[in-house]
């Protein structure tokens, strides 16, 4: 049982059912980028769907827990910025802050991940709650400087050789809100994991030994 399951009570099949759903339309934009001879639907589709595999990946091959939820938290993440990249984003000026914030979330359950991770395989490593929840939080800001710098290059690649920059930045404000709403997801991914040691350890548990 997931902690979603728990808490909410959405069963883990309904949790699968959601994520594939996601992925069935990730391959649509693929294929019609394919058809259509847009290259840009084609990169943006083929990228998020091979990474909403890799949590059967990593827990086929390593043995990592990673269960419907989590599998359905990082498909979400990809399939809403998948959306932004072929309209939303122009759209709606809040939808890009929408998805920092998942992905934000998506990079901070990763952070904790690794910190949980440790202390479960080594019996001499413990950390303190309070330097979880501030690892997490830098962790989650380290990521995003990398991100910007990777918008900056994509830029100036594409006004170097020609074509479009599928990510770039939009000013200093832009780069200010991104971190904001980044910060946004760290801080909501660590209330929750507050609310699951303390109240659902249980649950915490088994999803990190199944």
């Amino acid at each position: 049982m997931t902690v979603l399951e728990e808490r909410f009570g959405i069963p883990a099949a309904y949790q699968r059912i959601a994520a594939r759903l996601m992925q069935l339309v990730l391959a649509g934009i693929a294929g019609y980028g394919l058809v259509s001879g847009q290259f840009g639907l084609v990169v943006n589709g083929t990228l998020p769907l091979l990474i909403t595999f890799l949590p059967a990946v990593l827990r086929r091959d390593y043995g990592l827990p990673m269960n419907a939820g989590l599998t359905l938290w990082v498909t979400a993440a990809v399939f809403l910025h998948t959306l932004g990249m072929v309209g939303l984003y122009d759209a709606f000026g809040w939808y890009d802050q929408l998805t920092h914030v998942l992905s934000g979330s998506v990079v901070a359950g990763c952070g904790y991940a690794v910190t949980r991770a440790l202390e479960l395989h080594s019996d001499d490593v413990e950390f303190p709650e309070e330097f979880v929840y501030v690892y997490m939080f830098v962790f989650v800001l380290a990521f995003g400087v990398l991100w910007e710098i990777m918008e900056f290059s994509t830029e100036v690649g594409a006004r170097v050789f020609g074509g479009r920059a599928y990510l770039a930045i939009h000013g200093v404000r832009d780069i200010a809100l991104d971190f904001a709403s980044n910060g946004v997801g760290a801080v909501v991914v660590a209330l929750v994991v507050r609310e699951v040691r303390t109240r659902f350890p249980a649950a915490l548990a088994r999803e990190m030994d199944e």
